[in-house]
């Protein structure tokens, strides 16, 4: 039996009885806020059957609901054009992007995804007044934002002149009309939900009136509303396909981090239970790509990255990132690739892409031109990954938009768009693996050169220095001959090969993926192993319920780490005594004067590692034993990287101690000699001099190359002779 409501009268009942602190409150914040929010359980709860007739015909249901509002606002002395927006649905009203389908055109739905693209607010007709030669006033709802819809005639019962469309002329009166701002958004199925190999579904979406402008890409809503038809044309010509488009009513932001990860209260127990063993970290570890043999040490620091460390906002306003980035450069072929994408595997909203993307918007976000001529901005893998892990492949082969991007979102977390007339701000906050290869093909190792000519590990690659120094960690892996360690290598591979799932009997589903068995803990060649869906459990409940802050002593051991490395020039501080500073620390560095073993910021990138650390065991607070762990994994990288005399400034700058001491002496010496002689230097004089300095022909030669093209030093007679600018 169908009921029938007076539903003008039934909304108002309910407004009054149910919403009436609502409606003061828009009365007193208008127009900041120009809607109400009505929960569907309230609505439930007064009236079930109306409730349900809300969701199978929302259109005239939700107009009468805000031309009740409407009346309440005029009783009380208000000419607000205010509305009713129904949230939090049934769970049954809930649809995946992926299974929408034509049966649910008319009904009210929730979709729940994450907003990929937008496009600027224009403000679109929602009621168009046309006047007539003759003056009367037609007014027309107009239901489709694509097309304007005019009268067909003046008509004489409601005062017109009754002539058709062909025998007057009609023009809009702008003043009489009503407008409401609109905005296209894309709406993107969340990334756990896409399984491996297929393409995540898109909605687009059509959000008007106060909803306008309230969400950016990256973000991750439920969108309540309806869904539409329109024919799919083929130019001028409709054809008989059509695509179904989103007409949003409300949303509902999902802002609480990784809630869509459920952890039940047993796998909760078995969390705690292994967070209490003495070889947590082992287990961990060895659970990164177990089929990818030996990087122990870059598997830690990989385990550590997915805990993170603990965001903070300051008291001054400034925000301090918990996340960790991790940059892996690598020769070809020693797995950096399978690495990356295991981890975007088992993070939490992770996303794996690469520096050589074949999207638009690539890395960050890009501005597109859509076929009205209007311009949108969709997001790159960064604002996708928000609060997650992007790993980042071919991080080296980026494109300059994305480089110019890059900084603003490792350091700050966020991205500034201002293109095509929208001004809006995306959120960057997730971790950054990142793997780059070498320039010229393969390392060469410059620690063992006694040339001078092999530039330092990270000259070798196609990163700018400002960008290299926003990683926390840097690991190098070089593919360098060893008979023992190959023979491991290749029996593991052959092993691990042979031990897989023939991908045919998955197909057949005669056999299911190992990733997805779900067995939460395995035992593989003795070593207990926890599978990536227990993984992405045991990530997400500590990072939303554990929150470490440092105890004193790890505050001292770091601060004793710091102060310690600066004296001892870079070298290993393991023979240091790391329980107080000595007496007498203040008098000299080990190391030269142009060489700056560590700075500040390395600090900061221990709090986060220390802080990982002690997440993985579920503690509170951050002891002395994982400030220790966090160093030990800081020492190792840096030695890895530069060997004993490490040098930050090498980094941050792009050339080493070495060629920054060469480099002043040249500087000097030219100068010194141009204001003695007011003659240009020539190359023989430069290199007799550099000689007593112990530089070579070809790092002179390069350098100078440098200074003049820095615009330091010209050429004014010829390429061998130089003079200072």
């Amino acid at each position: 039996m169908v009921l029938q409501f007076d539903m003008p009268a039934r909304w108002r009942g309910f407004l009054e009885e149910v919403c009436h602190e609502r409606i003061t409150d828009l009365v007193h914040e208008y127009p900041d806020v120009e809607s109400i929010e009505v929960l569907y359980e309230e609505l439930q709860a007064f009236d079930p059957d109306f409730a349900r007739q809300a969701i199978s015909d929302p259109v005239k249901t939700l107009r009468s609901s805000n031309a009740a509002l409407e009346e309440l606002l005029k009783d009380l002395g208000e000419k607000i054009p205010g509305m009713v927006r129904l949230v939090e649905l049934p769970t049954d009203q809930k649809i995946l992007l992926e299974k929408i389908r034509d049966e649910h055109v008319g009904g009210m739905i929730a979709l729940e995804g994450v907003v990929s693209k937008i496009s600027y607010v224009r403000p679109r007709m929602q009621h168009a007044a046309f006047a007539c030669d003759c003056g009367h006033v037609t007014n027309i709802r107009q239901h489709d934002e694509q097309k304007l819809i005019r009268p067909l005639r003046c008509e004489s019962h409601e005062g017109g002149c009754d002539r058709d469309n062909r025998a007057t002329r009609w023009r809009i009166s702008h003043e009489q009309s009503i407008r409401v701002d609109s905005q296209s958004v894309e709406l993107q199925e969340l990334p756990e939900r896409v399984k491996s190999a297929q393409i995540a579904k898109r909605m687009s979406c059509l959000v008007e009136g106060d909803l306008a402008g309230q969400v950016v890409p990256g973000d991750r809503v439920i969108f309540n509303g309806t869904i539409f038809r329109r024919p799919i044309r083929r130019g001028s010509q409709e054809t008989p396909v059509f695509e179904l488009f989103f007409d949003v009513h409300s949303l509902e932001r999902k802002d609480i981090p990784l809630d869509e990860i459920k952890v039940s209260d047993e796998e909760i127990e078995k969390i705690m239970e292994l967070a209490k063993r003495d070889d947590i970290y082992e287990i961990l570890t060895a659970s990164i790509a177990p089929s990818i043999f030996g990087y122990k040490h870059i598997k830690n620091s990989l385990v550590l990255q997915l805990f993170g460390g603990v965001s903070r906002v300051n008291d001054d306003g400034t925000r301090s990132r918990g996340d960790i980035h991790i940059l892996i450069m690598g020769d070809p072929g020693v797995a950096k690739s399978q690495l990356l994408n295991y981890m975007s595997d088992i993070a939490p909203r992770g996303q794996f892409a690469s520096g050589l993307s074949s999207t638009a918007a690539g890395l960050t976000a890009a501005a597109i031109q859509s076929p009205d001529g209007g311009w949108t901005i969709e997001a790159g893998a960064l604002p996708m990954a928000d609060l997650g892990l992007a790993a980042i492949d071919e991080f080296d082969k980026m494109s300059d938009n994305d480089r110019s991007s890059m900084h603003e979102a490792m350091a700050q977390q966020k991205l500034s768009i201002k293109k095509a007339g929208i001004n809006t701000t995306m959120r960057t906050r997730c971790s950054i693996l990142a793997a780059a290869n070498p320039l010229k093909g393969k390392f060469r190792d410059p620690r063992n050169d006694t040339s001078g000519r092999i530039p330092e590990l990270t000259q070798q690659i196609n990163l700018e220095p400002p960008l290299l120094s926003r990683f926390d960690v840097i690991w190098v892996m070089i593919d360098q001959p060893a008979k023992e360690e190959d023979r491991k290598i290749g029996a593991h591979i052959v092993s691990n090969r042979q031990a897989g799932t023939p991908e045919w009997l998955i197909d057949q589903g005669l056999a299911s993926a190992p990733i997805s068995k779900g067995a939460n803990i395995e035992i593989k060649d003795g070593q207990l192993i926890i599978d990536p869906d227990f993984m992405i459990k045991y990530v997400s409940y500590t990072k939303k319920t554990i929150h470490p802050t440092l105890s004193d002593l790890a505050k001292e051991k770091l601060v004793d780490y710091y102060v310690k490395t600066r004296i001892s020039g870079g070298g290993s501080t393991e023979n240091l005594d790391l329980h107080g500073v000595g007496e007498g620390v203040e008098s000299g560095r080990g190391s030269s004067l142009d060489s700056v073993p560590i700075t500040a910021r390395a600090i900061e990138g221990l709090v986060r590692l220390t802080e990982a650390h002690a997440r993985i065991r579920l503690s509170d607070e951050a002891g002395v034993e994982d400030a220790l762990s966090a160093i030990r994994i800081f020492d190792h990288w840096r030695y890895t990287l530069m060997g004993e005399n490490f040098d930050e400034t090498s980094i941050q700058s792009g050339r080493s101690t070495s060629k920054r001491n060469i480099e002043r002496n040249i500087k000097s010496f030219i100068i010194l000699e141009n204001e003695r002689t007011t003659q240009s230097i020539h190359l023989n004089e430069i290199l007799t001099e550099m000689e007593k300095h112990d530089a070579k022909r070809q790092q002179v030669e390069d350098i100078l190359d440098h200074l003049v093209n820095a615009g330091d030093l010209f050429r004014p007679t010829g390429r061998d002779n130089y003079q200072p600018v």
